[in-house]
């Protein structure tokens, strides 16, 4: 199983001062927000998800990103890895290939942003081992989703409660069993979430997660 490590410094801040599951680069924080997630998103004061919002709007799929129980937000870094992996793949054909937005909406369909919403509620404190728990997303497609304890980097310094970090994990062929080896290329792909636990709506909406930088949209 492949772990991309993206130990954002907000993670080593999280429990500092109580025990929660909001984890921010920001340090700890109220995990409330009155905003819905398109709203979230949209003020993000760093600008991380504006490709991904003209994603969401052009599939309009903004009224079933607030109604859903648990969102996996990539952010722009995600969707920039994706075109360029696409445009180093179409100039293996074509060496002044380009590939844009409008390209990247010729390929995809709206399940590429639904794989990433949960009808369920899906908070750390939720799962009680370190196991991968099986759910079908949005887009019907089965994956799992676990939490790890983390013990490196110093984090028992920051926090006098247990850390965890959140996985989202796209399953190849069958899911990975423990000391087994997959077949080639069935290996399965775990994207660890830098923030987790945002409470949308003051509690009443989403929760959502965001994903590393690293991941490549919609294909891991």
């Amino acid at each position: 199983m492949r772990h991309y490590k993206l130990f954002v410094i907000g993670l080593l801040l999280m429990a500092a001062c109580k025990k929660t599951d909001y984890l921010t680069d920001g340090g700890t924080h109220d995990p409330k927000t009155p905003l819905s997630v398109h709203e979230y998103l949209e003020q993000h004061p760093y600008k991380m998800f504006d490709s991904v919002l003209t994603i969401i709007d052009h599939y309009q799929l903004q009224e079933e990103l607030d109604q859903t129980g648990t969102v996996f937000a990539p952010t722009d870094y995600s969707v920039r890895e994706y075109m360029l992996l696409r445009r180093t793949e179409k100039r293996m054909k074509d060496e002044n290939a380009v590939y844009t937005m409008d390209s990247l909406f010729s390929e995809l369909t709206a399940d590429s942003v639904r794989q990433y919403l949960f009808s369920e509620k899906l908070p750390v404190s939720s799962f009680k081992d370190e196991q991968p728990h099986l759910y079908d997303n949005a887009a019907g497609i089965s994956c799992a989703v676990k939490k790890e304890l983390h013990t490196g980097d110093g984090v028992n310094e920051w926090s006098s409660y247990p850390v965890y970090y959140l996985y989202y994990i796209k399953i190849r062929g069958d899911l990975d069993a423990p000391g087994v080896t997959p077949p080639l290329g069935e290996e399965d792909i775990s994207v660890l979430c830098q923030t987790t636990g945002i409470e949308t709506k003051s509690g009443n909406g989403p929760l959502l997660h965001v994903l590393n930088n690293r991941h490549v949209f919609a294909r891991f």
